[in-house]
């Protein structure tokens, strides 16, 4: 459920969004902090006994209008729940209300329930009722209006205050290191996230909730961060712990209750997902988040005339099985291989070391030459000729990048492109995991700023690839090694920054894919694509009766083209391409997964 209200979060425009049950009960909030959780519970309650005076009173909701510092309230009524939704002023209607039904129908598929909702409101001046209703029903209904939002003027009075009341100085506040701060929530896990990105992000949504001056980041050890600032308003510092010693801690973090999020570099297991069970369905949609993406380049000397290498022929260089070049006559060299890698404490060696080494059965060389730093690793590289060396996409130049690929597959250079799709052999992704049941706030509102387009660019200036979407025409050097039926689908589009696959065994979306539907639709939404046609190809594995993989690749573009739907848009061309243009190896099961997507294209 919290999935499908944190789409209507993202609509622009929406501030927040409360749901209720019928009895009043609070069942999701994620109205501004500057609310008062005991007000909220108060709201309810009102919107709760006024619905049902307004309805035993046989009145009909009729439209209010009402405006307050440029935000306005609006509720949707079903049988079973009431739904507010705080905007501002300024609001395109008919994307939110699409947004709303949405929301509604896969409420409604959840419970099995028959409820529909009704009009959408606008909260605020009593309204004039039509002659010959006047009485008890328009007491009722100003009884229930001005309660409504007496209580929700009251609760955005601290926000009002924080807003318009001076802000103090950084001089008037005393050193955060002398106070002590409130810990509003802790991170635990990855190093590859939690060494930098995570930091970053951290210290970007204090100030964003109104951190004096900027916050401080303090290292306490080599992978223990405490991110601390006084926001206005509060008494004492906010502070955000962060502990990177490596994704399983994530989840041992969770279990022992020492962290409200956690941070993976790879998604987690069957066994972690059953231990915390208490906690919701870590490996579902409301609790299974995609950060970023993360990829890294294979480089060697620009003399070097080395095109692509396979992950086997990677394993082989990097580990020392292969310690000459002779073993590649397309290198153009003769003599022993110079590796060069990543330190032990580097998130980048860590990716290396999971896609290509531990795959492999085999370890890195102990002749390799270690670095702390990917842009002196570079340089060195593109001094010897008989170089190579593992670095992140932003440090590829001065030395050479070449082509990744699994086994049999074609070859792909890595770009923030590539990455972003997953087509690149070596690109993963980065996870936050939180609890679906967790009562912490601020560890939500962490997590949607994250997501957030600003969050996003912080994800692309810390050197990750963010989730964004761009969109690339394809060289005809890749087009013309496809099939006809590629080319003819594709031709006059552009392709889109992102691939839709679906939970291991299923035609369900995963979470990424979850995410990446409400990006389309905002892109989409964009003035500058309202005209676009969305074209949507399907693809399977090649294991098992190819006819019937073919119609599996169809039925996966139509799950996405029925999603999208849902929003109002309706893709120009849906097709299932069969197993062709595979990205990676069949012969292994996260290959075969790599492989399960559907791509989306723009025409141009």
């Amino acid at each position: 459920m919290k999935d499908y209200l944190a789409l209507l979060k993202n609509v622009p425009g929406v501030v927040g969004t409360l749901l209720c049950a019928r009895d009043g009960s609070i069942v999701e909030n994620s109205l501004p902090a500057e609310f008062d959780p005991a007000q909220v519970r108060k709201i309810g309650l009102t919107l709760h006994h006024g619905v049902a005076g307004l309805e035993e009173g046989r009145d009909n909701l009729g439209n209010l209008e009402f405006v307050f510092r440029d935000q306005q309230i609006l509720m949707w009524v079903t049988d079973d729940h009431l739904l507010l939704v705080l905007t501002e002023k300024e609001l395109n209607r008919a994307v939110l209300d699409r947004s709303v039904r949405t929301f509604f129908e896969h409420l409604l598929q959840k419970r099995g329930s028959v409820t529909h909702p009704k009009e959408g409101l606008v909260l605020g001046s009593p309204h004039v009722p039509p002659a010959g209703s006047r009485g008890k029903k328009p007491v009722l209904r100003k009884v229930f209006w001005f309660t409504t939002l007496a209580l929700i003027l009251a609760a955005t009075g601290v926000f009002a205050l924080t807003r318009y009341w001076p802000t103090p100085t950084i001089a008037q506040q005393p050193p955060v290191e002398s106070v002590s701060p409130v810990t509003i929530f802790r991170m635990q896990g990855s190093n590859t996230i939690g060494a930098r990105l995570a930091p970053t992000l951290a210290a970007a949504f204090l100030k964003a909730k109104g951190a004096v001056g900027e916050p401080v980041v303090r290292k306490t050890s080599e992978v223990d961060t405490l991110v601390t600032a006084f926001v206005a308003g509060q008494a004492e510092p906010l502070q955000i712990e962060i502990s990177a010693h490596g994704s399983t801690t994530a989840f041992a973090g969770l279990l022992e209750k020492k962290a409200e999020i956690g941070m993976a570099s790879r998604p987690i297991k069957p066994k972690e997902v059953e231990k915390l069970a208490f906690l919701g369905n870590l490996a579902g949609p409301d609790a299974e988040q995609v950060l970023a993406m993360d990829g890294l380049a294979v480089v060697i000397h620009p003399g070097n005339r080395l095109r692509q290498l396979d992950n086997g022929q990677l394993a082989e260089l990097f580990s020392g099985v292969a310690p000459d070049w002779s073993r590649f006559p397309d290198s153009g060299l003769t003599g022993s291989v110079h590796v060069y890698a990543r330190d032990d404490k580097s998130g980048t060696y860590d990716t290396f070391k999971s896609l290509i080494l531990k795959p492999n059965g085999v370890k890195l060389s102990s002749s390799a030459k270690r670095y702390e730093d990917s842009n002196q690793l570079s340089i060195d590289v593109s001094k010897d000729p008989q170089g190579i060396g593992f670095i992140g996409l932003p440090y590829i130049k001065p030395a050479k990048a070449v082509a990744v690929s699994d086994a049999g597959v074609r070859a792909i250079y890595p770009n923030s492109f590539t990455v972003a799709t997953e087509d690149y052999s070596l690109s993963r992704r980065l996870f936050l995991y939180l609890p679906p049941n967790t009562d912490n706030l601020h560890a939500r509102e962490f997590v949607s700023f994250a997501l957030s387009e600003k969050g996003q660019k912080i994800v692309r200036e810390v050197g990750f690839i963010d989730l964004l979407i761009a969109e690339e025409q394809l060289s005809e050097a890749i087009l013309s090694s496809a099939p006809d039926s590629y080319r003819n689908l594709t031709r006059f589009a552009n392709r889109l920054s992102l691939n839709f696959r679906f939970l291991s065994g299923s035609n369900q979306l995963d979470s990424k894919a979850l995410q990446d539907i409400q990006r389309l639709v905002e892109f989409l939404q964009q003035g500058k694509n309202r005209s676009r046609g969305i074209r949507l190809l399907g693809f399977t594995d090649s294991i098992g009766d190819r006819e019937q993989n073919c119609r599996l690749s169809l039925q996966r573009a139509k799950t996405v083209a029925d999603v999208l739907n849902g929003y109002g848009i309706y893709p120009r061309s849906v097709d299932g391409l069969c197993d062709v243009m595979p990205v990676a190896s069949n012969a292994s099961p996260a290959g075969r997964e790599k492989n399960r997507r559907v791509e989306a294209w723009v025409e141009q």
